[in-house]
């Protein structure tokens, strides 16, 4: 096994649980000859964040986080992180997550989004989820934005990503996904959009039966955490949407 936040490597045996020490950070390495094969299919790019608790979370609270994409320009302080490293998602996270001198507004808000209580660090929270980014392409230029092409493709890699992981629930952050659900043809699936907005934004519950899976995926879309948002708002909506999930991560 490497050290540090290097990946891990094709051949080696996948099926123990792997663990990579950040420090005092621990990230599975458990599904990475999977995430190995996907990669080589051209369908990602970079490798999901694995905590090392997710593996052994209640079957029933195993939530994957789903972020839209990566942006990199000159006054972008992922700029000085190699992004064509298929660890770079998770290079980011130790960046922003774990370090005590930079922070992201995505990440900070949330973690106040699941977790309302403030004595929960991210350190506690990390370990128990998982975290990819939807587009697995490099947005140059914070006014950059996916295309079509680049939404559709990425439903194929998330209908994998589910496949490997079997989240009981999968949270995205921002909501432009779901208009190319149903283009993507993965599988057959129900969007319930409530009748009210949250902070100008309304949220989406998908469930979504992607082909070959025994049972349907839970998916809640909601407004994106870098915009204007109101953690105690998006909290509760989530607590009654995926109580199974909040409450694993509060505990």
């Amino acid at each position: 096994m490497k050290k540090g936040l290097e990946c891990y490597v094709a051949g080696k045996d996948a099926t123990e649980s792997h663990k990579s020490h950040m420090n005092d950070i621990q990230l599975s390495q458990h599904y990475d000859q999977e995430f190995f094969e996907i990669k080589e299919q051209k369908l990602l790019t970079w490798y999901p964040w694995v905590g090392d608790d997710y593996l052994q979370s209640p079957d029933n609270a195993k939530l994957l986080v789903v972020g839209e994409s990566h942006y990199n320009n000159k006054s972008n302080q992922d700029s000085n992180i190699n992004s064509t490293n298929e660890c770079f998602t998770r290079k980011v996270i130790k960046k922003y997550v774990f370090s005590d001198n930079d922070s992201n507004r995505t990440f900070d808000t949330l973690k106040k989004n699941l977790c309302k209580n403030p004595q929960i660090s991210a350190k506690n929270l990390w370990p128990k989820i998982a975290f990819y980014n939807f587009i697995q392409d490099q947005m140059h230029g914070l006014k950059k934005r996916p295309q079509a092409y680049q939404f559709l493709s990425s439903w194929k890699t998330f209908a994998k990503i589910v496949n490997i992981l079997k989240p009981s629930a999968c949270l995205f952050i921002g909501v432009t996904a779901c208009n190319y659900l149903r283009q993507a043809n993965i599988g057959d699936h129900t969007i319930i959009k409530p009748q009210e907005k949250i902070n100008r934004t309304y949220p989406r519950n998908i469930s979504l039966k992607i082909q070959n899976e025994e049972s349907p995926t839970k998916i809640i879309l909601i407004k994106h955490c870098a915009k204007y948002f109101s953690p105690e708002l998006w909290h509760s909506y989530l607590k009654k949407n995926m109580p199974n999930e909040i409450e694993y991560l509060i505990s």
